[in-house]
């Protein structure tokens, strides 16, 4: 996705390669324990809640959404764009260079777009 080359990428994936080491322990901990919030009880119970809410609001099935335009649909997409751009974590762009940061986000993001 980032497409390192070179000394540059020889260095940040012996850099990775030295954070995975150093705190690795601690992060699968994280990780670990991100995971089981999100899906204890009361996580599932509040997500069943916001699915009931968003599907029959006030008990009555939801109406359909309008249908959007392709103009709309084309600014949504840059508006998205802009945002994950805006928004990407400093630890990334340290790891793999900015412009890197941004190729890799980008490709993500095309990636995710439905092509039909």
């Amino acid at each position: 996705i980032f497409e390192l080359r070179g000394v540059t990428k020889w260095l940040r994936r012996t850099l990775i390669a030295f954070v995975q080491v150093t705190f690795g322990a601690s992060i699968n901990k994280q990780v670990r324990e991100s995971v089981e919030w999100l899906f204890s009880e009361p996580m599932l119970v509040y997500y069943i809640q916001l699915l009931r809410d968003s599907l029959w609001p006030g008990g009555k099935l939801a109406p359909a959404a309008p249908s959007r335009t392709e103009e709309e649909k084309i600014e949504t997409k840059l508006k998205v764009k802009q945002k994950l751009l805006a928004n990407m974590p400093d630890m990334l762009q340290s790891l793999v260079g900015q412009q890197n940061a941004r190729r890799g986000v980008i490709k993500v993001f095309e990636g995710l777009q439905d092509k039909t």
